[in-house]
């Protein structure tokens, strides 16, 4: 996103050091993982080093870093959104992530949702949209057949 809009802002709210225990802790509870998937699938999660990250980045200067656990990351100011990317893969930061986002999605804008569907997260992503909709009301959703089970919300 950054190499193909190079005059907008891109802002990543990320840990940068993987998961919270207490949200892993909340999926397993629930049901959307057991323990063996967890263990097995965080380490390999945790490949999101900040610099890492930033070395992929053509245009560094349009990037804002809001580094550590969603929501605490929220910016103070009020921002719109014209497109937003959640790749949550649990439930916790994936309900605060629709609950912050859809309200400030500008008209016309679109919120994609990383494993809604056909992937071992889709549990946890698909409860937080159902979760989301029970409390704000029905979301235009398009689903895509892609290999990251890709959901479409336009507003």
């Amino acid at each position: 996103m950054n190499q193909t809009f190079p005059n907008r802002k891109l802002n990543l709210f990320d840990t940068f050091e993987g998961f919270a225990e207490t949200d892993l802790k909340s999926d397993v509870q629930n049901n959307f993982f057991d323990e063996n998937f967890v263990s097995s699938s965080v380490q390999f999660l945790k490949q999101t080093q900040l610099d890492l990250v930033m070395s992929k980045m053509k245009y560094p200067e349009q990037i804002e870093i809001h580094k550590g656990f969603f929501p605490d990351t929220i910016p103070s100011e009020e921002k719109r959104f014209a497109l937003v990317s959640l790749d949550t893969d649990i439930y916790p930061p994936m309900l605060a992530g629709l609950e912050y986002f859809y309200p400030r999605l500008s008209n016309g804008g679109y919120i994609l949702l990383h494993d809604y569907s056909g992937t071992s997260f889709s549990r946890s992503i698909r409860k937080a949209v159902e979760d989301f909709e029970e409390e704000f009301g029905h979301i235009s959703k398009v689903p895509l057949g892609d290999f990251g089970g890709t959901l479409i919300i336009t507003k």
